[in-house]
């Protein structure tokens, strides 16, 4: 990586109370590999600067919150190229998480990531959200589901989540503008869920960011 794209990224753990050389040594690991799949696979529309503050810093702005939340364990859903799971695995090593991805080539990508920086609070699952709401026992659900997606969540899609989330746990979705938010915590309301908007700072985000916390 660029030498001032690795000072970029130095300056943003600071600005998040993450700055310790382990982190940012294994962060500089992981995009070196994720650049060197990247061409080839696309999974992520982004390099340089913007692959540090729109991914890995966004992904690690809610590192507090989580540690807050303190779960034994956090689904990342429809983890893609490890975000934001890797970072937070990285940076929250006391709590263990699964990576949950459909797609064999991302997974494929995700084990290497996992070998490479012995990742031991990590596993990778090669599943998608409906089939694991067929198949996870009650002892195998999750007190925590987080994932990033800019997308509407819809009535359907909070149910399904529902189904892998155990009961008194939490959904921590990564969104955007507040004014969207309100819709979706508006809807999870409507099913007898808490809602809350919790307002994320991005270092060097222009962009607005906030996260969704649904509790059951």
């Amino acid at each position: 990586m660029d030498p001032k794209e690795l000072i970029l990224l130095e300056k943003g753990l600071e600005r998040l109370g993450l700055a310790t050389p382990n982190l940012q040594t294994y962060l500089e690991r992981f995009l070196y590999e994720l650049e060197r799949w990247n061409p080839q696979f696309g999974f992520v529309h982004a390099s340089g600067k913007d692959l540090i503050v729109k991914h890995v810093l966004d992904s690690l702005a809610a590192a507090t919150f989580f540690r807050s939340l303190d779960p034994l364990r956090i689904a990342d859903l429809g983890s893609g190229a490890g975000f934001p799971g890797i970072p937070l695995a990285l940076a929250l090593p006391h709590i263990h998480f699964t990576l949950i991805e459909p797609s064999q080539k991302r997974v494929t990508f995700l084990k290497t990531v996992q070998s490479l920086l012995q990742l031991n609070n990590l596993r990778i699952w090669e599943k998608d959200l409906a089939y694991l709401g067929r198949h996870l026992s009650k002892d195998q659900r999750f007190p925590c589901v987080t994932f990033r997606a800019f997308n509407t969540l819809t009535s359907k899609g909070l149910k399904q989540l529902l189904g892998i989330l155990q009961e008194g746990g939490s959904i921590v979705a990564y969104k955007g503008k507040r004014m969207h938010v309100e819709q979706e915590a508006s809807l999870a309301e409507s099913i007898g869920l808490r809602a809350q908007i919790v307002h994320l700072s991005v270092p060097f985000l222009k962009e607005e960011r906030n996260l969704l916390w649904i509790s059951w």
